[in-house]
This record gives C-alpha cells, structure tokens and sequence, in this order.
C-alpha cells in the first residue's frame, strides 16, 4: 500500500498538500553580493496543484514555523522506454539491479566486462533525484505520448532538486493555518523516501573519495 488509509492530522514528511506556489530568483551572473542583486533578471513564480513535505517529521514537531515543499510534477515521457520502470513505476523509488535501470538494447551495448563489473557493484539507485507518487483519485490524468501510442496515468513525481521553504504565519490565537493536506504516505513508502532522498545528498563526489 503506497498511501496511508486514513489521513492524519499532524504532518508528516512525504505529506501531499494541496494550494502552495513557489518562487526563485534568475540571475544573469556575478560573484559577489553586490553584484548578484544586480543582474537580478526575475523572480519565477510558479502554480502547481500539489506539492509534497520534505521536514522530516521530528524536526517540524521541534520548529512549526516553516517547512521544506517540493512541486508534484508529471512523470517524464523517458521513464517509460524503460520495460522494467514501465512496468511498475514506483521501482523508480527504490533500489535495482543495474541491469534493470538500463532499457535491454542499452544494456546489450555494453561491453561483457563493465557488465560483470557493474552486476558486482550490486543494487543502486538509477534516477537519483527522483520520486514516483504512485496514481491517486485527487491527482488529474495526463497523457504521455511514448513511439506514437498515448498512454493515460495519475502517476506524479517530486524532484530532490526542486525543495523550497515555506514559512508558516501564526494567527494572534497561535492556531496554525491550515496545510491543506489531502494524502499521507504508508509508512514503508516513507522510509523509501527517506532513504532515497538521503542517498541524493550523500553521494560523494570523485574528487573527495578519500584513499
């Protein structure tokens, strides 16, 4: 079970809420302060219709007074020329062999020795940055046209690269605005993405692998 059958009231990372925008400056370049509040081109705002909490949960029970959101977006057309993603899209969320993150004829193309080498590595994520949320009634269907057959889905996806802060205002009587939360993650989908967002920011890069 991907969602939580009863929605409760206390929010929770991976939470889906319903009615939040998202802004970002656009600079043009520049180092400096001085010089990055000058070439200011824009600031982009954007409307999505859901939008997914990433506060881990202990620490918005510690600090109510904001929380990190990231967009619910469509799915990318590309994840389905993979049979092994098409198949069950939500595999996206977790580990595989890295035989199956590849479509078959790209797999094929690589040499018999990477291929070995790479079986041995064992399971890894492919599509680091990205998290299935499985299809719902409350998300909208969308077509997605794949080698000229249009395939219709409810499946959505966040994007690690995306998060952004919220700050929450307390009206005078302290009560909380409302979050509008409209579906809650199981708990094992939960750990999936905790554990897959964990993974995208500790990754290290070659050149600080240390001997």
């Amino acid at each position: 079970m991907f969602y939580h059958g009863d929605i409760e009231g206390t929010l929770r990372f991976g939470d889906v809420l319903k009615g939040y925008i998202s802004a970002y400056p656009i600079i043009t370049g520049g180092n400096s302060p001085q010089v990055l509040f000058k070439n200011l081109e824009s600031i982009n705002i954007s409307y999505t219709d859901y939008c997914a909490v990433l506060t881990p949960c202990c620490e918005f029970e510690k600090n109510k007074s904001s929380i990190l959101i990231t967009p619910i977006l469509q799915i990318r057309q590309g994840f389905l020329g993979n049979p092994h993603l098409a198949e069950d899209l939500t595999r996206i969320n977790r580990k595989m062999f890295p035989n199956q993150g590849l479509h078959p004829r790209a797999w094929e193309n690589i040499p018999p020795e990477e291929q070995a080498q790479r079986m041995n590595a064992g399971l890894e994520y492919v599509l680091y940055n990205f998290f299935i949320y499985e299809s719902d009634p409350i998300f909208p269907e969308y077509n997605i046209n794949r080698n000229g057959e249009v395939i219709t889905t409810k499946h959505h996806m966040i994007d690690f690269g995306k998060i952004f802060r919220v700050k929450i205002k307390y009206g005078s009587n302290r009560e909380s605005p409302p979050l509008n939360k409209c579906l809650q993650l199981s708990i094992t989908s939960r750990n999936e993405l905790r554990d897959k967002l964990s993974h995208y920011f500790s990754r290290v890069p070659q050149e600080d692998i240390v001997d």
